[in-house]
Parts: structure tokens; C-alpha cells; sequence
């Protein structure tokens, strides 16, 4: 089924109410935009190390999903898990250098995130709306963007590297 390229087409798993669980085989190395997006009864999605890209809004509005180990070397784009209301936890990619714009907005359960080492770039809006409690930025981050936590109204600490 995914011999030729090795992907997952945009919005292949999109809107499907009656999904609970999704397993991508190994092998699969691109996961499209809105790729397992808005099934709303979604709660286990399991990925292979072999996944390297997800495309923006890949997992976002999934609402019932509440823990996601992300392979180490995926980069994803902006959105991803945007309005995952019940998304308590999350590993993210032990090689991620960047997470972006709005990620993890409107994940109103995550109250704790590791951030990986080698992260030297966060995006605007991450964690905006998120139930991040607290946030500990990496050594390696070179800056910090606009309303990197708006309306984070559960956020209690902040720790920035000098």
C-alpha cells in the first residue's frame, strides 16, 4: 500500500468519528498535513521510528487522545496537536531542534512538557491556551518569540537559560 513513496497522503486519516486507534507500519517516513487529524474518538495512535516528517495540523483536533510518543527524529510542523484537549503527555523527538508555531495550542490537559536539549528555536503561540504549568526552556535557545504562553492562565513558573 505505501511501497511507492513511502508516505502518507494530506488529510488520509481526517474526519473519521468511528477510529479509535491508528498504527502507522514501519517503514513510513512522511505523514501529511492533517494526516490523523479530527477523529473525534481517537485515543492511541502509535508511530514508527522510521516517521522523519508530519506535515502541519498532522494530529490536531484529535480530541480524546491523551499520550503520544513521538520517534526521535521527526520534525513537525506548526499546529500538530493543536486543540488535543485531552492530551496529558507527550515525549517529544529526542533530536528536535524546533518546535513550532501554535503546537501545542489549546491542550488544555498538558500540564508538563521536556524539552529536549538540542531545541533552539520555539515558535510563537506554542503552548498558547495549553494547562502548561511549567515550562523549562533548553541552554540552547536563541530567542524567545511573542506569546510563546498566552492565556496559559494554569502557568506558574517559567525557567529561562541565561
Amino acid at each position: 500500500m505505501f511501497k511507492k513513496n513511502n508516505s502518507i497522503e494530506t488529510s488520509t486519516f481526517s474526519q473519521i468519528p468511528r477510529v479509535t486507534s491508528i498504527t502507522i507500519p514501519e517503514g513510513i517516513t512522511d505523514l501529511g498535513s492533517y494526516g490523523i487529524n479530527d477523529c473525534s474518538n481517537l485515543v492511541s495512535i502509535k508511530l514508527p521510528e522510521s516517521l522523519k516528517s508530519a506535515g502541519y495540523d498532522a494530529f490536531s483536533y484529535n480530541s480524546k487522545l491523551k499520550s503520544i510518543i513521538l520517534p526521535d527524529n521527526l520534525k513537525f510542523g506548526g499546529l500538530a496537536f493543536r486543540q488535543c484537549s485531552s492530551l496529558e503527555e507527550v515525549k517529544l523527538p529526542a533530536n528536535l531542534t524546533k518546535i513550532p508555531y501554535h503546537s501545542f495550542s489549546g491542550c488544555s490537559k498538558l500540564k508538563h512538557i521536556d524539552i529536549p536539549a538540542g531545541v533552539t528555536i520555539v515558535e510563537y503561540n506554542a503552548f498558547d491556551y495549553s494547562g502548561i504549568q511549567s515550562l523549562v526552556l533548553p541552554e540552547g535557545i536563541t530567542s524567545l518569540p511573542n506569546s510563546l504562553c498566552a492565556s496559559c492562565s494554569s502557568l506558574q513558573s517559567v525557567t529561562i537559560p541565561k
